[in-house]
């Protein structure tokens, strides 16, 4: 995947849970910037810079809908 700009994004803690949600902003060889999400109110929060060798892990979607849809399924299965 050569253009990643604009992709959507879940980034994956150690255990392999969701830990961020994101748009990416700008991916270079040096670094990536992401828009992080909140997950309460959909609306834009910070804006993260990592280095390419931190998202190995993540999962990347090409539409909006599909990053939704792969966030409410991770929720559905959470257990309270």
């Amino acid at each position: 995947m050569s253009n990643r700009k604009g992709l959507w994004v879940h980034t994956l803690d150690d255990k392999g849970q969701i830990c961020w949600q994101g748009q990416v902003l700008y991916w270079g060889p040096k670094r990536v910037q992401l828009q992080l999400f909140s997950w309460w109110t959909g609306y834009p929060t910070d804006i993260k810079t990592v280095s390419p060798e931190q998202t190995k892990e993540w999962r990347l979607f090409t539409s909006q809908g599909e990053w939704l849809e792969a966030g409410q399924r991770t929720f559905m299965k959470v257990k309270c």
